[in-house]
């Protein structure tokens, strides 16, 4: 069953540029909204702990928050793509 979580990192403080090509190409990824600067969106049929796994493989010593969320409740301010992503992927 996929699932959608939420990575939320300071991209003053850590190499982001690194993360985004982690993301992009994880085998583990199925597809990631970021619309937010600091903010990835990603959904995936695998587990929090193994994408975070994956992920700190290949980003080591960075923080971030990664949590899983629930995108039948979301609400805020976004471009309408961004609502149409939510949307689909929920």
């Amino acid at each position: 069953m996929n699932k959608i979580y939420l990575l939320a990192f300071d991209p003053h403080k850590t190499d982001a540029s690194g993360l985004h090509n982690i993301i992009s190409k994880n085998p583990y990824i199925t597809t990631w909204w970021h619309y937010i600067g600091s903010v990835y969106l990603i959904k995936s049929s695998y587990t929090l702990a193994t994408i975070h796994s994956e992920i700190v493989q290949k980003w080591p010593n960075q923080h971030f928050l990664f949590i899983e969320v629930n995108a039948s409740n979301a609400n805020g301010w976004l471009p309408q793509e961004a609502w149409d992503w939510i949307n689909l992927h929920k």
